[in-house]
């Protein structure tokens, strides 16, 4: 779940630009919400597939969701069947406070990337607390955290690698400002 962070990406959905960013995240909560709602059309057992009689559903186990919020609305059940395993993963990269938040709340998984150790349990114990106020079991919510180990037999070959590592990355100045610039709508050229 990404809440966006590219003014042309926002004109594919008749946006002037990329909203605000906290102001994203409350569309993503109503969106949440409104998926949540779908996904919930589909009771167990709606599905019957009972070649004998022909029945495929039974349509008294699926449920019109009309759901009308500031930013979306929807009409009628989710247009398919339910996921086998229930519900679907719901992922998301919540670097901010808000999408701490919003992640907590929501999704069953997190992905941050975050220095050290003593950095890493701080980030996962703000995301409990969030999920704790949130009124979900923290232990629901796994926080996966991004590294780049750089490996050798030695220290020596593991900090040559690093630092080629390193050099090759600045090298690659230009290119990085410029992905950096698509994503935050800064040139900077």
């Amino acid at each position: 779940m990404v809440t966006g962070s590219i003014d042309f990406a926002a004109m594919n959905y008749g946006l002037l630009g990329i909203p605000e960013h906290d102001l994203r995240y409350d569309m993503a909560d109503e969106y949440m919400a409104a998926v949540n709602a779908l996904l919930d059309s589909w009771k167990p057992g709606a599905i019957l597939a009972d070649t004998d009689s022909g029945v495929l559903v039974d349509r008294t186990k699926v449920y019109a969701v009309n759901f009308e919020g500031r930013w979306c609305k929807t009409r009628g059940p989710l247009n398919s069947g339910p996921c086998v395993q229930g519900l679907p993963v719901i992922a998301q990269a919540g670097a901010s406070a808000r999408g701490q938040r919003f992640a907590a709340q929501h999704t069953d998984t997190i992905v941050a990337s975050v220095k050290g150790a003593a950095g890493m349990r701080a980030y996962r114990d703000d995301v409990r607390a969030h999920a704790i106020a949130a009124g979900r079991n923290p232990d629901d919510i796994k926080v996966l955290f991004t590294m780049v180990p750089e490996l050798g037999d030695t220290m020596e070959e593991a900090t040559l690698r690093h630092r080629h590592r390193l050099a090759r990355a600045e090298a690659q100045v230009p290119n990085l400002l410029a992905h950096i610039g698509k994503i935050t709508n800064i040139d900077f050229g």
